[in-house]
This record gives C-alpha cells, structure tokens and sequence, in this order.
C-alpha cells in the first residue's frame, strides 16, 4: 500500500526507494498533483482518503488507485464549512464524523451529504460544550469519545444525540483532559489515553472511573 502525508503544501507520499516524499499524483481535472495546505487526512474502510483542508476549502473525498501512474483518480469537493477541518472518524454506521474548528460536528453520509451539524449553540439537553472539535475517537463498544478545545472530553451512546461530558462520570476530583484534547485511544485494559495540549497525557480507568496523569 501506499502511505500519505499531508502538509502546509498539499499531499504527499512516501516514495519507499528513495527515501523521501514526493508530490501525490492526480488524474483529475487535468491537474498533477494537489497543493492546498492540509490539516489532516484519513483512510476510511472503503480505502477513500479524507482530506480536511486548513484555509476555508473544507473537505475533500478521494477515490484511491494502485495504479503506479496516478495514486488518487477521483476527487469530490465537500464545501462543508469554512473553518479548518481538524479531524476525521469513520462511524459503526459508515458514515464519517468530522471535527472543525469553531464549527461543531459535521456527520456526513457516505457520499459526503451533510446529515446534521451539531453546535454547541444548540442548546439542547445534550448539546456539544465546544465548537471546537480537535478530536474523535470510537472504540469497541461504539461508543463516540469527542476531545474539545479548552473543554475536555465528552462521550456518546448514540449517534450524536446524546452527550455526556466524561468528568461528570468520573469519581475523581481532578478533570480528564483538562484544556485542549489532541488525541484520544483505548488500550486493552479499558484505558482512556488523552493527549492534552500543554497538560500531559492524562488516562482514564473506565472500570474504576479513576483518572491518573
């Protein structure tokens, strides 16, 4: 297979044999290769590559090849949002989450129609606490781990129609992810791992809902 990369100046890819990275190669439009500063890319279980851009474009949906040729052979525009596109998750249903920055969540359908876009300015029971979504994580249980901006974390059951901010759950005193929240995974203890911006890595024990640091 082939490995991506996205940068300040467009797509990348590792060229194994000489050890570098060299221009991702498109046949589209008649354009070579792409060049918009990207923030962050995913691989879906369809193998179609998600490109969340940094600048206002939104995203772009790619069709990926094994050709030798031309690594994308199909690019779909997605003007979801004008704000940075932070971070990308494929969902139990195959739809995709998408985290933007001062713009919620965009749930969008497998051919990159918007089906909701939840902000923390809908002041619901179980509204989202941030408009700013720097990470998604969905583990074993299908559960939707959501890692805000200067907010923490919250959790899901169902499809985004319920939120529960994870200190309110938790029986420590001091808060998970306690600023900005970069990361999220699970290991094969139950463990929550947060990578924090400026604040560590914080872990959090789901069978004693315990925090540590």
């Amino acid at each position: 297979g082939k490995s991506f990369v996205g940068t300040n100046v467009g797509l990348k890819e590792v060229d194994p044999i000489n050890n570098k990275l060299i221009d991702t190669r498109l046949f589209f439009n008649n354009k070579e290769s792409f060049h918009s500063p990207i923030e962050t890319i995913y691989i879906d279980s369809e193998d179609y590559l998600w490109i969340g851009t940094q600048r206002g474009e939104g995203v772009y949906k790619c069709k990926l090849s094994d050709d030798i040729n031309s690594s994308i052979i199909e690019i779909n525009h997605l003007a979801i949002s004008s704000k940075k596109i932070m971070t990308f998750r494929e969902l139990p249903d195959k739809t995709i989450a998408a985290g933007v920055e001062n713009d919620g969540i965009f749930h969008l359908s497998r051919n990159g129609n918007v089906i909701k876009n939840y902000r923390a300015e809908d002041r619901g029971e179980n509204h989202i606490l941030h408009n700013s979504i720097w990470s998604i994580f969905v583990d074993r249980n299908q559960r939707i781990w959501i890692g805000y901006f200067n907010s923490g974390v919250a959790i899901s059951d169902s499809l985004y129609d319920k939120f529960s901010d994870l200190n309110s759950n938790s029986k420590s005193e001091r808060p998970l992810g306690i600023g900005s929240v970069m990361a999220i995974l699970k290991d094969n203890f139950n463990r929550l791992w947060v990578a924090t911006d400026g604040g560590g890595i914080d872990i959090y024990d789901e069978n004693r809902a315990k925090i540590g640091n």
